[in-house]
């Protein structure tokens, strides 16, 4: 159980600080929407839904009806980012993964559309 909820944790607070190793290799980041940096806060709600959906996985019984559910998540997640959309997540948080490089002509595409 103790094991469980330091995975879920994992999950929650694994990019935190806007660096989870994935967004290093790729040389991504997450912002808000408008471009500026994102909150702690946003962070948080953008991995809810991963914590979310694990938790039931260490609950005897519901757990082995849950991998249905990661499965049901995962492709649901896999068509809207084929689709062109932001993840689940991201809708909740309000915020969007860029390009580390390309984030001073969003911010300034931004201010001239205002």
């Amino acid at each position: 159980e103790i094991a469980a909820l330091c995975f879920v944790l994992f999950l929650l607070f694994r990019d935190i600080n806007g660096k989870s190793p994935g967004k290093l290799v790729t040389g991504t980041m997450v912002v808000g929407r408008a471009g500026s940096p994102s909150t702690t806060k946003q962070r948080l709600i953008r991995n809810l839904p991963f914590a979310i959906t694990m938790l039931p996985l260490f609950i005897p019984i519901l757990g082995y009806i849950s991998y249905g559910l990661l499965d049901l998540m995962f492709l649901i997640e896999s068509i809207i980012v084929l689709a062109g959309k932001r993840r689940i997540g991201d809708q909740m948080a309000g915020t969007i993964v860029v390009r580390r490089n390309t984030l001073p002509i969003r911010q300034a595409r931004l201010n001239l559309e205002v």
